[in-house]
């Protein structure tokens, strides 16, 4: 059967602040989840009282309820729990799932009926609980990371990639760690093609507001106030205080996208591209390589190395780190479709 929700959610308001941790992670392991504050544009001006007994009575595959001295004495709880409950009347197999936040009597449920106790299990685990009982598998982790898909990286790789996907998903990958974009530039114009022709792409200056996951050990936090350099770079006053809306202030940075590669940058050009960031005050440098149409496996060597000696702080990834250290799940699911994936060969 085809259910509107996997998951629906039942609560008082008095616990909103664990029962939304849990449907925050939920819907972000792409559970298909019932919870008020995801649905107010469609609960408003809807009839709430028939609406919920149909969320809870047959458009859920399970019903989670959060019982509480809070939940007992609350008339809309009381509400949803009726209709779980005549849900539960015809079904053979388990449907109310319930779980306790203290040890409040609850006249609505048997006794008998099995639950799990919010005080030793934290909202992950709870979540956890709730994944198991779908039997959906566990995300994949990747050097700590859920990658949003079940592709092994050890056995897999992305295959060849057409280079207007490639800095479109890059720029995509850019937004997800909020970099701002002071200046940008074509790859063909900029300092690093002066001697050669190496192909296609863009070079961005900007600021990262959040913090870079996989470069993010190049970064120095910048302390609260005024940064001077970020100021320069974006052209406005740029600060940021603490408990203020920007975060962690990272940056600024050069962000280079290799699109389509024809050669290396020659070794001149890159100390002159490292002497203009210099001069800028950026030591930052971030290079994205696709090198699924081409290899050049001295990319890594001529660009790190010749940065490095220049006291600039660079950091190379190619095709497969995008794929597999920064390639968010958001942005995976809106490319998937796009994305293909060659196999390789166990290590």
């Amino acid at each position: 059967m085809n259910y509107q929700y996997e998951i629906a959610l039942s609560f008082a308001g008095e616990d909103r602040s664990l029962v939304e941790k849990v449907a925050t992670s939920l819907r972000r392991r792409r559970v298909k989840v019932f919870y008020d504050k995801f649905e107010q544009a469609k609960l408003w001006g809807k009839d709430l009282y028939q609406y919920f007994f149909e969320v809870y009575s047959s458009q859920s595959k399970y019903c989670v309820i959060f019982i509480s001295c809070h939940y007992v004495s609350k008339p809309w709880t009381r509400h949803e729990l009726k209709a779980a409950q005549s849900k539960q009347l015809i079904v053979s197999s388990e449907y109310i799932l319930p779980v306790r936040l203290d040890d409040s009597q609850f006249l609505g449920l048997p006794e008998t009926v099995g639950y799990i106790d919010a005080r030793d299990l934290s909202p992950e685990g709870i979540v956890e609980m709730i994944m198991e009982k779908l039997g959906r598998k566990p995300p994949r982790l990747f050097r700590g990371m859920d990658l949003g898909h079940d592709v092994d990286p050890l056995r897999s790789s992305l295959a060849q990639m057409d280079p207007s996907l490639f800095e479109e998903i890059c720029a995509e990958v850019l937004a997800c760690f909020k970099y701002q974009t002071a200046h940008e530039e074509p790859l063909a114009s900029s300092a690093l093609s002066r001697n050669a022709r190496i192909g296609e792409g863009w070079i961005r200056t900007g600021v990262f507001f959040d913090s870079f996951t996989y470069a993010q050990e190049l970064f120095t936090e910048i302390g609260y106030g005024v940064d001077e350099d970020v100021s320069r770079v974006l052209g406005q006053e740029t600060y940021f205080s603490e408990g203020g809306t920007t975060y962690q202030l990272i940056g600024p940075s050069i962000v280079v996208v290799h699109s389509f590669v024809e050669s290396v940058p020659a070794s001149e050009d890159i100390l002159a591209f490292g002497a203009r960031s210099k001069n800028d005050s950026i030591t930052n440098v971030i290079f994205f390589i696709n090198e699924s149409l081409y290899q050049w496996t001295s990319y890594f060597g001529a660009v790190d190395s010749s940065l490095r000696q220049m006291g600039l702080n660079p950091a190379v990834l190619f095709l497969e780190d995008l794929a597999y250290q920064v390639l968010t799940t958001e942005v995976y699911r809106k490319y998937e479709s796009q994305l293909k994936w060659a196999y390789k060969s166990p290590l």
